[in-house]
């Protein structure tokens, strides 16, 4: 196996999905080397524990460890096509998850990220209106998908959140991530990825929702044109 490849890595059997900013520990490559030959045919998908390194440390606290879908056989799932957050669904079989981590390390500086943000913060604010409005119909969906135990109750969650208060959901995301999980003992790094990424980005994704509702209000077809004249994505 190669297992340092971006997007995908595939096998006669497995494919790995991988973003061009993850890798996996050499811990993690060890169990696979280990416990792979010996899965029945029933297991289909196996599950990792994802740490983020941010400004070369280790945010052990807020969010760790997020428990991804990675890892699934040929032709027994595939990436959902979501503009947002898309994760690997099964079609059979079951899924385990493996004790050692992948990373997502980020080596841009913050300038990089900001851009980042702005440009993924459109996309999530179609990815909530479209669960609030049924824009697509892919929220739909979302109970019935295997995309992983963890994955699936956060998009449970999102369904949630997507109908709570603009403005006041992204704070209180915040709180959740920064004082509920811990993520106040990460010191100053730690206040700038929580802040950056649980607040600051979570409050550009309400604005884009605010500011297209205020230009379309709930009309469906009105959102679909304003989405396709000022940011050139196309929902129909």
């Amino acid at each position: 196996f190669n297992w340092g490849l971006e997007h995908a890595v595939i096998t006669t059997e497995w494919v790995l999905r991988l973003d061009a900013d993850e890798y996996l520990m050499p811990e993690l490559v060890e169990e696979l080397y280990d416990k792979l030959p010996a899965l029945g045919s029933d297991v289909t998908g196996i599950v990792f524990k994802r740490r983020h390194i941010f400004m070369n440390k280790w945010m052990k606290r807020g969010i760790y460890p997020v428990k991804l879908l990675r890892l699934f056989r040929r032709g027994k799932g595939i990436c959902e096509q979501r503009l947002m957050d898309e994760h690997i669904q099964l079609f059979e079989g079951c899924s385990v998850e493996f004790d050692h981590d992948m990373v997502d390390e980020n080596l841009n500086n913050l300038s990089w990220m900001c851009h980042k943000y702005v440009n993924y913060a459109v996309r999530e604010a179609v990815d909530l209106l479209d669960i609030e409005l049924d824009l697509t119909g892919a929220g739909r969906t979302d109970r019935e998908k295997y995309i992983g135990k963890q994955a699936h109750g956060k998009r449970m969650k999102k369904q949630t959140y997507a109908r709570q208060p603009l403005f006041w959901r992204s704070f209180a995301f915040f709180c959740y991530r920064y004082f509920l999980r811990g993520g106040c003992l990460d010191g100053k790094i730690g206040f700038i990825f929580n802040f950056m990424n649980a607040w600051w980005y979570r409050t550009l994704v309400d604005a884009k929702v605010f500011e297209i509702q205020r230009e379309c209000g709930r009309d469906k077809e009105k959102i679909r044109k304003y989405l396709r004249a000022y940011y050139d994505i196309d929902i129909s």
